[in-house]
């Protein structure tokens, strides 16, 4: 399947249930196809710039070797170390390999920038309200409330579908509360009745919106 394609390597850390440190390497082909085809556990090793190094060179070799794929470029995430690793890796004389950090990672850092201390959190609290009391929900949907999402630090732009959700909702989280005021928890009314909130929330969406139609591209 890979065999004699050109494909560019990806190396990104996660954790696996327990905790435990790993490096995943997914091969990306130039129609958009994506393999992953290793993890690395690295439990026990800090992830300096010569690790990580270590790391690419092994992954580039093992990957020519077994899939007898081209890779011609390497992406990461922007973090220092790894960037460090990257300007390191340029030095490598016998590789013919182009290094970037990901282009979505900075527009998600770019997003943290920008956002509103605060705004998330109180946002959040309503719409887990919403979700998860039975009752809210119930009636909620009975209004005919649309389907609202939360904000994930691991699902990038899912900030604004959560801030958009709760404005496009609002009227609905209004009535509810005025027609149950006596059963609704009291914080989250609170929040739902307050006019500040709203404006700093247009706000946020329309500082986050660009990066926002960027991300569903």
């Amino acid at each position: 399947m890979l065999q004699g394609k050109t494909v560019c390597v990806s190396l990104d850390g996660w954790s696996k249930i327990r905790n435990e440190p790993i490096i995943c390497v997914v091969l990306y082909t130039k129609d958009g196809d994506s393999f992953l085809v290793q993890t690395v556990d690295t439990s026990g090793k800090s992830h300096t710039a010569d690790c990580l190094l270590t790391i690419a060179k092994n992954t580039i070799v093992e990957s020519q070797d077994t899939f007898g794929c081209q890779v011609r470029s390497v992406v990461t995430d922007n973090a220092a170390n790894v960037a460090k690793m990257r300007t390191e890796f340029q030095k490598e004389d016998n590789l013919n390999v182009i290094t970037y950090g990901c282009s979505a990672h900075l527009l998600n850092l770019l997003a943290k920038d920008l956002s509103i201390p605060g705004i998330k959190d109180h946002v959040v609290t309503v719409v887990k309200y919403f979700k998860y009391v039975y009752f809210a929900n119930t009636k909620y949907r009975e209004a005919g409330g649309l389907k609202i999402s939360l904000a994930l630090d691991v699902r990038w732009n899912s900030l604004v579908h959560c801030l958009q959700g709760f404005i496009s909702n609002l009227p609905v989280f209004i009535k509810f509360c005025e027609e149950n005021c006596e059963e609704i928890d009291g914080n989250a009314s609170a929040k739902v009745h307050d006019l500040s909130l709203k404006r700093n929330i247009e706000d946020l969406i329309k500082r986050l919106q660009s990066i926002s139609i960027t991300f569903d591209c």
